[in-house]
């Protein structure tokens, strides 16, 4: 019988790709997920977003709008995933400082799945992953087919 020493954590079954151009902010994200049980994914840009959306299809995914140096967004990052067969139903939340209504209008009109504006408090971020991972899942069951 192993020793509680020798075992290993449990590996987070649960995943979120977060997509900030500023390293401070997603690992500050990271951090706070990680903490929290989730297995985290990060990138700067749309296309490293996009790329690891596809290769690892997280459960969820949280972006900046604004992604500078590189010439998409998080709006157009959201409009990518949700028009991909393999990420479509991929919830997305967006985490900005540009909360103008123009700005949520966008971001709804892309498919995000739920927007906060920054500064955001860490556990008003965790709770509407929870809810938008959770909304995910029931509609995945409904969408099964049937046995």
């Amino acid at each position: 019988m192993p020793s509680a020493l020798s075992r290993r954590p449990p590996v987070p079954t649960v995943s979120i790709l977060v997509v900030d151009d500023t390293s401070d902010d997603r690992e500050m994200y990271a951090e706070f997920l990680t903490f929290n049980g989730y297995r985290l994914f990060q990138a700067g840009s749309v296309q490293d977003a996009f790329k690891t959306a596809v290769e690892h299809v997280p459960d969820l995914v949280i972006t900046d709008i604004r992604l500078r140096g590189t010439p998409e967004d998080g709006i157009d990052l959201t409009r990518r995933l949700k028009a991909d067969a393999r990420t479509r139903l991929v919830p997305v939340i967006i985490v900005s400082a540009c909360a103008f209504e123009r700005d949520r209008a966008r971001a709804q009109a892309a498919g995000c799945d739920a927007f906060l504006a920054k500064p955001c408090l860490p556990d008003a971020l965790l709770a509407e992953a929870q809810d938008q991972i959770a909304r995910a899942r029931a509609r995945a069951t409904l969408l099964a087919p049937s046995s």
